[in-house]
């Protein structure tokens, strides 16, 4: 599984960046940091939770869209890591729209996953 943060501005919204990435992201990131035997990914282990920037957090001058990627650690991941991050980089940014700055930042750590539900 990975998980993507996005924390966007308003402008990215406005401008329709913010939906662009949310649609490509789970493509473009399982097909980066997948890897073979358990680290295998498809684009429905990918979950993305948007955060938008607001009050005092925003600062005019700080990035529209800030991609922060948790993914298992693997040490097939880990020989592949700059290069993940530069090619997922690329592909995200040949399809948003102009004047958006950001930037990817991929962070691999060991994870446990559980699920639940409660019944009265």
């Amino acid at each position: 599984m990975a998980l993507i943060l996005i924390r966007y501005s308003e402008y990215a919204q406005e401008s329709g960046a913010l939906k662009k990435a949310q649609q490509i992201l789970p493509r473009i990131v399982s097909d980066c940091l997948s890897v073979s035997g358990e680290g295998k990914l498809i684009p429905a282990d990918v979950d993305i939770w948007s955060l938008p920037c607001s009050g005092e957090d925003c600062d005019p001058n700080d990035s529209d869209l800030q991609v922060v990627i948790f993914a298992d650690l693997y040490p097939e991941r880990v020989e592949v890591l700059q290069k993940a991050e530069e090619k997922i980089q690329q592909r995200l940014t040949a399809k948003l729209p102009a004047r958006i700055r950001g930037y990817v930042w991929i962070l691999l750590c060991p994870a446990a996953f559980g699920e639940f539900e409660t019944r009265k």
